[in-house]
């Protein structure tokens, strides 16, 4: 079980106003999203966070990890240590003057759930529809994985391992959870009274990130990190989840790109696609011959200054 302790940021402009509160759907300021733990046959265990940056899904500051358990002690992602089970993990996250703290609560050695995949479609249902009953929603087919419309909605579902249940966050918008995994996004937000829509309010266009939390109540925690389309007009690279604008016909199949530092949510762009070819380094936590992973960069494995400038590999669909 993810235990979180009390948030602090400290000298930002950046914090909530009343009345409205961030919560822990939300993809806002500074925090630990997520805590992982992997123990393997020699008994250690090896430990991973993400960490929202409170920028976008990057870092400009690499965040200090600090783990700590039965009076051990390590540092950074991918820390190794000695767990007694059941037993606990604290972690503290600091980046510059925030800083946030969790603890890892362990029932027996675990494994990371597994995500088999992800589906992501445009859905017939507008904001107002946000506090429908979960059977009326379900009763509404979804459509194809296509940028929507300020006001509608998206349906995402996790391929996740029974037992487990999905926790959703993202970065604007609301959610509205229809089962264990799987829950309606919508491109807008929603005051409720008596659990009735009262008023609405629209988002701007854009691409929206969002975090999947995998977790068995146990120990076992994993995460997947998706993108939503609200009204974008240029072609899509479709990559792992991720969405970024790429000029650049429809395809299939694999693809060098160039990294560029951008003013767009993502901090990122991409530009050059072109035929890959033999000339490739090992980038954040991607390796040469295999599909750049922008996970890791979310979670706080490297910069963007660690990207940027760089010539990755990205594989998916352009539409």
């Amino acid at each position: 079980m993810l235990v979180f302790a009390a948030f602090s940021l400290l000298a930002t402009p950046f914090g909530c106003q009343e009345p409205f509160a961030e919560d822990r759907h939300d993809l806002a300021t500074f925090r630990v999203a997520g805590v992982s733990a992997a123990t393997d046959e020699d008994g250690n265990t090896t430990l991973s966070a993400s960490v929202w940056s409170g920028l976008g899904p990057y870092h400009d500051t690499l965040p200090q990890l600090a783990w700590s358990t039965s009076g051990d002690l390590a540092t950074g992602e991918g820390a190794t240590m000695p767990v007694d089970f059941p037993g606990s993990v604290g972690l503290t996250a600091t980046s510059g003057d925030a800083s946030e703290s969790a603890r890892l609560d362990l029932d027996h050695a675990v494994t990371p759930p597994a995500v088999a995949g992800f589906t992501r479609q445009a859905v017939d249902l507008d904001i107002t529809q946000l506090a429908d009953p979960v059977d009326a929603r379900l009763a509404v087919e979804p459509g194809d994985d296509v940028p929507i419309a300020v006001g509608s909605a998206a349906r995402l579902h996790l391929d996740a391992p029974d037992g487990t249940t999905v926790r959703w966050m993202s970065t604007g918008g609301q959610l509205s959870e229809l089962d264990r995994d799987t829950t309606d996004w919508f491109a807008g937000t929603a005051v409720l009274d008596n659990n009735e829509v009262d008023t609405t309010a629209p988002i701007d266009p854009g691409i929206y990130t969002i975090l999947a939390l995998v977790y068995d109540q146990a120990g076992a925690n994993s995460w997947y990190w998706l993108d939503v389309a609200v009204e974008v007009d240029s072609s899509l690279l479709y990559t792992r989840g991720r969405l970024f604008p790429v000029d650049a016909e429809p395809a299939a199949g694999a693809w060098f790109a160039d990294v560029v530092e951008s003013d767009d949510p993502a901090g990122l762009a991409l530009s050059n696609l072109r035929e890959p070819g033999d000339n490739e380094v090992a980038v954040c936590a991607s390796f040469p011959g295999e599909g750049f992973d922008f996970g890791p960069l979310a979670d706080g494995w490297c910069t963007r200054a660690d990207v940027a400038g760089q010539t990755i590999r990205v594989e998916g669909t352009i539409q």
